[in-house]
């Protein structure tokens, strides 16, 4: 099974409905089966030289070590196991399973009622929940590429994600980065560095119906630091000076362009 599913994709609905059967079973196996299960896979996996093992034997020994017993285990052997370089995004459609298993990375999530779990997490489970749920498509994984224009690396999920976008803005060490006024709310992100940020010129402020908000943003500056977020409004631009010895990373979220086009 493992080496059969390891390299396919079936976007046949005929197949899809073999994958749900599978996985639905799986996680709803009962605890006694699954500890049987979970305890002959790893002796078998263990029984293989590290160096000959597959990546995927080597994930379900170490995910057994994080989340013994879990029933999400088994699930690696189901999902397609992806490894991101440096500045690589993935697209999750909605409903999609998926876990992050390794590294730091930069989430954003369209608007959602809830998120449903099933395994390796210690927070609340909701397994039938999540069976109904899930679309079953069989597909291989978007892997988004940024398009940089000078300081800013933008990453559009494409039309079919209109809620936001991801904006990877780096800026070197004494070097000033301004940022043209969007249509719509911002939220960022300091990931890394420090800064001096000055947000709301006069030709922004022209742009603020509300003239309650229009002296949240008249010029104003503050300091910036790793781990602070800030939300910046909407037709606001900002202006933002390195002020640290190494490199300012901001992540920027906001809707998709597409979304004021229309």
């Amino acid at each position: 099974y493992e080496t059969f599913y390891e390299d396919a994709f079936f976007e046949d609905k005929i197949y899809n409905e073999h994958f749900k059967t599978v996985f639905q079973s799986v996680l709803k196996v009962s605890p006694a089966q699954l500890k049987e299960v979970l305890t002959q896979l790893t002796n078998r996996i263990g029984k293989i030289p590290e160096g000959e093992r597959t990546e995927r034997q080597a994930l379900v020994l170490e995910l057994n070590e994080q989340y013994p017993g879990d029933v999400g285990i088994l699930t690696a052997m189901f999902l397609n196991l992806v490894s991101l370089e440096p500045g690589e995004g993935i697209v999750l459609a909605a409903n999609e399973p998926h876990a992050y298993l390794a590294g730091e990375c930069v989430e954003c999530m369209a608007t959602s009622d809830n998120v449903i779990r099933a395994g390796l997490t210690p927070k609340f489970k909701d397994v039938p929940t999540l069976i109904d749920n899930l679309t079953y498509n069989n597909v291989k994984p978007t892997i988004l590429r940024p398009e940089a224009v000078g300081a800013m690396r933008t990453y559009n999920p494409g039309p079919d994600f209109d809620e936001f976008e991801v904006r990877d803005i780096r800026v070197p060490a004494g070097a000033t980065h301004d940022g043209d006024p969007i249509e719509g709310g911002t939220i960022m992100l300091i990931f890394e560095g420090e800064a001096t940020c000055v947000v709301g010129s006069t030709e922004d402020l022209e742009l603020i119906p509300d003239e309650s908000e229009k002296g949240m943003y008249a010029n104003t500056s503050f300091e910036m630091k790793k781990g602070e977020v800030y939300f910046v409004g909407a037709n606001v631009g900002y202006s933002m000076e390195n002020t640290g010895s190494g490199e300012l990373r901001v992540f920027l979220a906001t809707c998709n362009s597409l979304v004021y086009s229309r």
